[in-house]
């Protein structure tokens, strides 16, 4: 759904896979909007009315945990570098973090010292550490990067079922 003034009123707006998981707004020139689905990122730069595959599927498969896609994020202080957090299902059993530096054109799997134990359900950034990344995985693995997802360290806490996180 689209709004054009505050709220007030609300249109649908024509995506090609309803859906939709995760949504993220992009800074630049030109302004994009993102939209993920399980199976495919989109992208728009004309406010929704139209609509533009990635082609995801090149980069996130089955055999690194990826074919489910979850959740998506940016970068604060530069929206060029997203994270998309993954997995083998719904829940499933692995997950992955992926992250691409090119507006997401290209993806590539991040440092994680092994798979999560489910899908990767949230990713977040923060515009007052915008290096530090954080992902939750549904079965409840915390994962915490320092430095914009080249290496990640497994939290010690085990949470139940997190279908996002924030900090």
């Amino acid at each position: 759904m689209r709004s054009t003034d505050q709220g007030d009123t609300w249109e649908r707006v024509p995506v090609p896979d309803e859906d939709i998981h995760s949504m993220v707004i992009g800074e630049g020139n030109p302004k994009r909007v993102f939209a993920l689905t399980p199976r495919e990122l989109y992208v728009t730069t004309d406010m929704g009315e139209s609509w533009a595959p990635m082609g995801t599927k090149r980069y996130v498969n089955a055999e690194n945990s990826g074919h489910y896609q979850r959740w998506l994020a940016h970068k604060p202080d530069d929206h060029r570098v997203m994270f998309m957090g993954t997995g083998s299902f719904n829940v499933g059993d692995s997950g992955n973090v992926f992250r691409s530096m090119d507006f997401g054109q290209t993806w590539a799997p991040v440092g994680l010292s092994k798979r999560t134990n489910s899908t990767v359900f949230g990713i977040h950034t923060n515009p007052a550490d915008p290096d530090k990344v954080v992902a939750c995985s549904v079965n409840g693995e915390v994962w915490a990067s320092d430095d914009v997802g080249d290496t990640w360290r497994l939290i010690e806490q085990t949470f139940g079922e997190l279908n996002c996180i924030a900090w």
